[in-house]
């Protein structure tokens, strides 16, 4: 089901207007989906990471949301 709405997602610059990220934002940590899966949506912030590289105030915000969300430290994150 996950995947059903993250390979909708395929324009990185324009990632946090697409209403699928939720699903990213929920289940990066959920212990019940494959690794495989949370691989895809790591490659995917990733790929949003390297979009964000102007210093300006909006993608300095966005990349320390990308920052926690693949932080291993704060597991369960939304999940829990």
């Amino acid at each position: 089901m996950v995947r059903k709405f993250t390979v909708k997602i395929n324009d990185f610059q324009n990632f946090f207007l697409y209403n699928h990220v939720w699903w990213i934002y929920i289940f990066i940590d959920c212990p019940y989906l494959s690794n495989a899966i949370k691989d895809e949506m790591n490659n995917i912030l990733q790929k949003v990471r390297q979009t964000l590289n102007k210093e300006i105030a909006s993608c300095i915000a966005k990349k320390e949301v990308i920052k926690f969300l693949q932080n291993t430290v704060y597991r369960y994150k939304f999940i829990n």
